[in-house]
């Protein structure tokens, strides 16, 4: 839409506001690094492989979701940024969400370097209300060394960063699992009815409700094993 209006005659007298969009648009651009780039880092490469491989292996065949790989260059002489983005849109059960996570890797010598990490989660619910979920964690530089992460193989460097991103995206899935446990307990306990006699709220028990919680997921499978013709 930008490039069409941007071709209009009424771009001359809109030109200040169509520059500060373009220029609010080229901050959000992500490009990978072109083919020369990758033969003058000699990690480039082959990085950019192993990640497309993951995102390839996390997300294939999925309905509805997209995924995005680009590795660019970094502000000190041999460092590499990598971005990945994965997004979700499932317009009949009304959810969405992305995963965005940023990887920079430099201070690289003989096998071994630096690397730290962002990543910025954003999901969102909204039947019949707006629920959103939101995580933004910073990972701190530490150091990745050779390693191999199948038997057999060769240790090397790229498969180090490999590992080190499947450690701290684990790190994610529990704090997620965390905060769906938590959060739904919680959430819950703070809508209890008002009882209309005493004027106070319900009593919660968190593990009379995991246990109704687990009977409802039981129900149908105890229920398909039952003989009605005996």
């Amino acid at each position: 839409n930008i490039q069409k209006l941007g071709q209009q005659s009424l771009s001359k007298s809109g030109g200040a506001w169509l520059a500060q969009v373009r220029d609010e648009q080229d901050k959000f651009k992500c490009i990978s690094i072109g083919e020369q780039q990758q033969q003058d880092h000699p990690l480039a490469g082959p990085l950019t492989e192993k990640i497309k491989q993951y995102q390839q292996s996390n997300f294939a065949g999925k309905q509805g979701v997209t995924t995005r790989v680009a590795v660019t260059s970094g502000s000190g002489g041999d460092e590499l940024v990598v971005h990945t983005f994965a997004e979700k849109m499932d317009g009949p059960n009304q959810i969405s969400g992305y995963w965005k996570a940023t990887w920079t890797i430099g201070n690289i010598k003989l096998g071994a370097g630096d690397m730290s990490g962002r990543v910025q989660l954003h999901s969102c619910a909204y039947e019949e209300g707006n629920s959103h979920l939101v995580v933004d964690k910073e990972f701190p530089s530490t150091e990745v060394v050779e390693v191999s992460l199948k038997k057999g193989e060769k240790p090397t460097f790229e498969q180090g960063v490999m590992k080190q991103i499947m450690e701290w995206e684990m790190e994610i899935l529990d704090l997620l699992a965390t905060m769906n446990e938590s959060g739904t307990a919680e959430h819950l306990k703070s809508i209890r009815r008002v009882l209309p006699i005493t004027k106070t709220k319900m009593k919660w028990d968190v593990v009379a409700q995991r246990s109704v919680k687990t009977l409802k997921m039981t129900a149908p499978q105890a229920k398909s094993k039952v003989n009605y013709g005996s």
